[in-house]
């Protein structure tokens, strides 16, 4: 199984973690898990620089919403947060109608950190999970995810933050979902809750792997 580096790297920030929640998932995310992201038809995993993201974490409100802004986020009309780890190369964005190809990583923001797919939790339960495919603006995959894919370029790697009405419907039909039990049982658990007390943002790490235009 070939391994493939991500070219570019990015220098850590020393960020202080006020509670032992974000601690949970900064060290998640410093943990160095890559995304196992095989290529359509083959077997060829491409590790992602997840040791360099850290896990944002702010108290400043949003105007207007009872939400946290995470510094060095941009904030969408939408409400969406997003910070491009890498810019991706070329001119092409996805619109409405290509078909885009992701490896992500999903995380709850809030809930003790939790990821939810990550390649360890792959690994441990032994999946070998597909990339995430689909068209722009099919209505498949949450509205948050939609959004920011339209910006990026391939290659590119993105944090997303998702507030809840950006997020999963109450059905859970749409994608993308988990590719373990224990990673369904951690986000279900969050979206499941009923009592209002409990913040569903949700965190994805994002990399577009193909644009594959309409057109084409």
């Amino acid at each position: 199984v070939a391994q493939v580096a991500c070219p570019s790297a990015y220098t850590q920030g020393s960020l202080s973690m006020a509670s032992s929640r974000r601690a949970l998932l900064g060290a998640a995310l410093g943990a160095g898990a890559g995304l196992a992201a095989p290529q359509l038809g083959s077997a060829v995993v491409e590790e992602m620089p997840m040791e360099m993201i850290q896990r944002p974490h702010s108290s400043q409100q949003v105007e207007g919403k009872r939400r946290r802004k995470f510094p060095d986020f941009e904030l969408t009309k939408s409400g969406l947060q997003v910070k491009d780890v890498d810019p991706g190369r070329g001119s092409l964005f996805p619109s409405h109608g290509d078909t885009v190809v992701l490896s992500w990583e999903g995380y709850t923001v809030n809930y003790k950190g939790l990821p939810f797919e990550t390649r360890k939790l792959q690994e441990r339960a032994k999946v070998e999970a597909e990339p995430l495919r689909f068209k722009v603006g099919d209505g498949s995959v949450i509205p948050g995810i939609d959004e920011a894919v339209r910006s990026m370029r391939e290659g590119g790697i993105r944090q997303v933050i998702v507030p809840v009405e950006l997020g999963y419907d109450a059905e859970k039909s749409l994608g993308p979902r988990p590719s373990t039990f224990s990673g369904q049982r951690a986000l279900d658990f969050v979206l499941d809750n009923t009592g209002g007390l409990m913040d569903k943002t949700l965190l994805f790490n994002m990399k577009l792997k193909h644009i594959y235009p309409a057109s084409a």
